[in-house]
């Protein structure tokens, strides 16, 4: 439709101009202009959903609800109990993919403010921070966490921070990686067969992590590519 065009281009032009998700929130009530579910009150998860949402630049992300019991037709959300899979090029974009690229790494570089002691807003002004090269890069599909490096039973594992800093409920559905397999598919989908950091910090902005896959989305833009982890 016409609004929801109009719409959500008015939030990635906002955002993309600097505005914070709370600055849009109140341009958007004071230009009367109504949420996805036709409320006057927009909520701060509305529009960062909308900004992170791939149906937008024409993709699609499949099998995002469930049939929970063909008995009573009841539905649920995916979090990983059923495989899910990224489609791109599905249907008309409304927004470009440059805008929509632009938007992703205007997040990414948000994500990078750091808080000190007396509240001040600092960014590190590195984005490979960290002892551990692939905490820079891999993102919880389903919360947006960073990923943190463990031991688990001996093997070196990759998982999601919410989940370990609050508890399982925190991101139920969130999926363990193991390092050397992310390595090996990071070595033939990025570094021509062999795993190699260098070559991984020139070319990738940040990997997300779902169920099923992980999306690589590359430093050039519009460019990604969706690994099955299986």
């Amino acid at each position: 439709m016409p609004e929801e065009t109009d719409m959500v281009k008015e939030i990635f032009n906002l955002y993309l101009s600097g505005k914070t998700v709370r600055q849009i929130k109140t341009h958007l009530e004071n230009s009367h202009i109504l949420s996805p579910s036709k409320k006057t009150v927009w909520a701060d998860s509305t529009i960062r959903k909308i900004l992170k949402c791939e149906k937008y630049n024409g993709d699609v992300m499949l099998h995002k609800m469930y049939t929970d019991s063909y008995l009573t037709g009841k539905r649920a959300v995916n979090y990983g109990q059923k495989a899910r899979y990224y489609v791109s090029n599905n249907h008309i974009s409304i927004i470009s993919p440059d805008i929509f690229q632009r938007g992703q790494d205007e997040i990414f570089c948000r994500a990078q403010v750091v808080i000190d002691e007396q509240g001040k807003q600092l960014n590190t002004g590195n984005r490979y921070s960290g002892k551990y090269l692939l905490g820079n890069f891999l993102k919880c599909g389903n919360c947006g966490t960073s990923y943190y490096r463990r031991t688990e039973r001996g093997k070196i594992v990759w998982r999601c921070g919410a989940r370990l800093d609050k508890g399982r409920n925190a991101c139920q559905h969130s999926v363990t990686l193991c390092e050397e397999r992310i390595q090996e598919i990071l070595a033939e989908a990025v570094c021509g067969g062999v795993y190699n950091e260098k070559v991984i910090r020139e070319k990738v902005q940040r990997i997300d992590v779902y169920e099923s896959q992980i999306i690589i989305c590359f430093l050039e833009k519009g460019e990604y590519r969706i690994c099955e982890l299986n």
